[in-house]
């Protein structure tokens, strides 16, 4: 039992490294995407993508502006 609950509680840090670090750091620090595949349980692509079935959606702080081109 404990195993399992140390197991989870290094999953549930890895999800929290991913949303705030981002993929690619996350990866690097467990070793590569290999390592960080057999530790989460990633069978494939879309296994990886649910990871992210709980965020929400966020305005972004950066105003978005649309240049135009004259022709």
């Amino acid at each position: 039992m404990k195993i399992l609950i140390t197991e989870n509680k290094y999953k549930d840090i890895l999800k929290l490294s991913l949303k705030k670090n981002g993929t690619a750091s996350t990866i690097d620090n467990v070793g590569g995407w290999e390592n960080f595949c057999k530790v989460m349980n990633i069978e494939g692509f879309m296994n990886f993508l649910h990871l992210f079935d709980d965020l929400e959606v966020v305005q972004s702080e950066k105003k978005r502006t649309l240049d135009v081109i004259s022709v």
